[in-house]
């Protein structure tokens, strides 16, 4: 098999209304310092490991609190991505979670913001896997074989009201409440990572194109049009581009974060592909 090639690039976007980035990133070893977060970032790069990681982290909490929130959830993946190469997945991303949460919740007491944590959406590459986990609504998208997969699953308000049948998916969009979440890094009322983080594995697959997404994205984006979006750009790069310009166009009015991966070579081709 060819040598492993991800193509990977990254946008951070302050967006329209807000005064501050709240937003946070993890590019496979790099991330924003703390008091570069409001300028934003835009990184493209080529990884070969065969153990990557990548995460958006959106922080909530007001002012520098939800920049701390966020900046903490993705600096405790530097530690996580060492024992990634040796250690179980799943397993590892409970400790993380916990030990993350602990620790941004006793950041957030010793500076006073109480209400302070970070939403998580992550994925990890490795071997021929896929693993990937979210607390709160920021998301991970696949796109393989022309059809859409939210390996995610909301921790919010309109998504239970999008399981009980109260709400269609477009309609939780743009509901009033579409912003309130229901898990959260740092919160305290977790009884332990299977309530606080959901996660999925799948195998990985030759030409797989991934997408993590902050609700900056998410909640003006559509799902349909986040499919159009990764089904047209050439290049990941280009994605990234396009989805913060729509984004920003329509009002950015929060805070936009997203990283999109192509899995380019050195990965087995999906079952349907093969001839």
């Amino acid at each position: 098999m060819a040598k492993r090639l991800v193509e990977a690039s990254t946008l951070s976007h302050m967006g329209c209304v807000r005064k501050n980035n709240e937003d946070s990133f993890f590019f496979n070893g790099a991330l924003m310092a703390l008091q570069a977060m409001d300028q934003g970032a835009q990184i493209h790069h080529s990884f070969t490991e065969k153990t990557q990681v990548y995460a958006v982290c959106d922080g909530m909490g007001g002012a520098q609190y939800g920049e701390r929130a966020s900046y903490l959830t993705a600096r405790g993946l530097i530690p996580f991505m060492i024992k990634a190469r040796s250690q179980a997945i799943p397993d590892l991303i409970a400790g993380y979670v916990m030990d993350t949460s602990r620790e941004v919740r006793s950041d957030a007491l010793r500076h006073g913001a109480r209400a302070s944590g970070s939403t998580l959406a992550l994925l990890v590459i490795k071997a021929d896997m896929l693993y990937a986990a979210n607390t709160g609504d920021s998301r991970v998208y696949l796109l393989r074989d022309g059809r859409l997969t939210r390996l995610s699953d909301d921790h919010s308000e309109v998504n239970l009201m999008v399981k009980a049948g109260l709400l269609t998916p477009e309609q939780a969009r743009k509901h009033r409440r579409s912003n309130v979440i229901t898990r959260y890094i740092s919160m305290p009322e977790a009884d332990g990572a299977e309530e606080l983080v959901h996660q999925t594995e799948l195998k990985a697959h030759l030409k797989d194109r991934l997408l993590l997404v902050s609700d900056g994205i998410s909640d003006l984006i559509s799902d349909r049009d986040i499919h159009r979006f990764m089904s047209v750009a050439p290049k990941v790069s280009d994605l990234v581009q396009a989805l913060a310009m729509e984004a920003l166009e329509m009002g950015g009015r929060d805070n936009l974060t997203c990283i999109a991966l192509d899995l380019v070579q050195g990965f087995n081709q999906a079952p349907s592909a093969k001839a």
